[in-house]
């Protein structure tokens, strides 16, 4: 929806770049958003270490497992070119 709100403001726009800055927003967003989920309590039963993310356990974890970490890098290889 917010797509062709843009394409009919800036017709000749590429939607390789409309994609470009899609990407680019959710990589902001994702930078911002998975540290602040550190913060946020979570009870035992449902998350481990009683918080909502952890992300350095999550990247221990990534370097402890050469398969996830190969796994990582051809997703994000992957994300990238299209």
């Amino acid at each position: 929806m917010l797509e062709e709100q843009i394409f009919r403001l800036e017709p000749e726009l590429s939607p390789f770049v409309l994609g470009g800055a899609e990407s680019f927003w959710k990589l902001l967003l994702s930078c911002l958003l998975i540290p602040m989920f550190q913060y946020i309590p979570c009870p035992e039963q449902v998350c481990e270490g009683g918080r909502l993310e952890e992300l350095g356990r999550a990247i221990d974890l990534l370097y402890q497992d050469s398969t996830l970490c190969n796994l990582v890098v051809v997703s994000s290889i992957f994300a990238a070119l299209q």
